[in-house]
Formats: C-alpha cells, sequence, structure tokens
C-alpha cells in the first residue's frame, strides 16, 4: 500500500542565491533547489543560462516558518 501523506509532505523552504531569494515548496533542501532554481528562470528569463548552471552550493536554503 503506498503512503501517499508521506509523498505529500512538502515544506517551504527560503533560497538564496546571490541578491536574489524565492520561497519554494518541497520535499528537501535537493528538491528546494531546483524549484528555486525553475522559478528564478522564469522571474530572470535573460539570465535563465547563468542560473541553470549554478553549482547547487551557491544556493544557500533555510528552512521558512
Amino acid at each position: 500500500m503506498i503512503n501517499h501523506q508521506e509523498e505529500r509532505c512538502e515544506h517551504r523552504y527560503c533560497v538564496q542565491v546571490g541578491h536574489w531569494s524565492v520561497v519554494v515548496e518541497a520535499r528537501g533542501e535537493s528538491d528546494a533547489v531546483s524549484a528555486a532554481r525553475r522559478k528564478l528562470c522564469e522571474e530572470l528569463p535573460r539570465l535563465w543560462d547563468v542560473i541553470s548552471e549554478l553549482d547547487e552550493r551557491r544556493f544557500v536554503v533555510h528552512e521558512d516558518r
């Protein structure tokens, strides 16, 4: 039996890279970085190539409360 409640266990994260920060819902820090990367690419379309190539270590992730 699949426990769907565990799959939906998402938390809010504040993800910062440089001077930009976004709040995303994700299942973990790695998932939060991926979601933040997508959101930043949507908000800053001219920088999508730079954002998509950034090393994951450049993203600072905090659980949003």
